[in-house]
């Protein structure tokens, strides 16, 4: 018994091949343990949810998670200056191109 190819492109999410090489899919066990005696077949991960692991979080600062009190403490951002950097990024350059990405069709 094999899995369907036509399956498999409903079961796909997204392909990953520049860090490394996998996919993402939605696959019942059986389909898993078909796909898993694939040759060069390594792991396969449940997906789950992560938590977001930084230290730029206001918990690890020491910061009132709600924001107030820091906008209270800083003058509400009186006499803050904002300046804008234009880096001339020319949008038709072909690293912004979509070709090769997933289609929202």
């Amino acid at each position: 018994m094999g899995l369907a190819a036509a399956s498999l492109e409903e079961a796909h999410g997204v392909f990953y091949t520049v860090v490394f090489h996998g996919f993402t899919a939605r696959l019942t066990e059986a389909e898993l343990t078909v796909v898993a005696k694939v040759p060069g077949f390594v792991r396969a991960l449940p997906d789950g949810r992560c938590e977001l692991q930084t230290t730029r979080t206001p918990l690890f600062l020491g910061q009132n998670t709600d924001g107030c009190q820091t906008w209270s403490d800083t003058g509400f951002g009186h006499g803050v200056v904002i300046g804008i950097v234009d880096t001339c990024i020319y949008g038709k350059h072909s690293s912004f191109s979509d070709e090769g990405g997933r289609s929202k069709e």
